[in-house]
Order: structure tokens, then sequence, then C-alpha cells
């Protein structure tokens, strides 16, 4: 009970993902084709670096692809 009212308070929902990490998600999902890192990181307000660290994770859960193109949801 205690681990889950922590992670509630710190945003983190039953995926294990937080709010940049839905954030990222919902710039990919706009349909708008693939995308960059530096141009979701422009969208999302966030360094290039402290996205990639958020993208790392991501794409080990399976959630996305970086292709030739750019970032693609999984």
């Amino acid at each position: 009970a205690l681990v889950e009212r922590t992670l509630v308070a710190r945003g983190i929902d039953g995926r294990g993902l937080d709010e940049l990490d839905r954030a990222y998600l919902a710039e990919l999902e706009g349909g708008k084709g693939p995308r960059s890192l530096a141009t979701l990181a422009a969208r999302l307000g966030v360094s290039e670096g402290r996205l990639a660290v958020h993208e790392s994770f991501l794409i080990r859960r399976g959630l996305v692809l970086i292709t030739n193109q750019g970032r693609v949801m999984a």
C-alpha cells in the first residue's frame, strides 16, 4: 500500500509511466508521422538529454521504435 501511494504521489501510473512518458507517447500518437528526438524535446519543453533517458525506458518497454525516419509508436 505504501508503494502504491508513493507511485500515485509521483504521478506514476499502473504501466510505470510518468507524466513526461505519457506526454511523449501522446506526441507520437498525434498522427503526424515519425518525429526526431529534437522535435519531441522542443514540443515537450525538455532537454534532449532528459528526453533520451525517458525514451530508452519506453523503447525497452516496447512502446516506441526508432526508425530511419524518426521515432514512432511500436
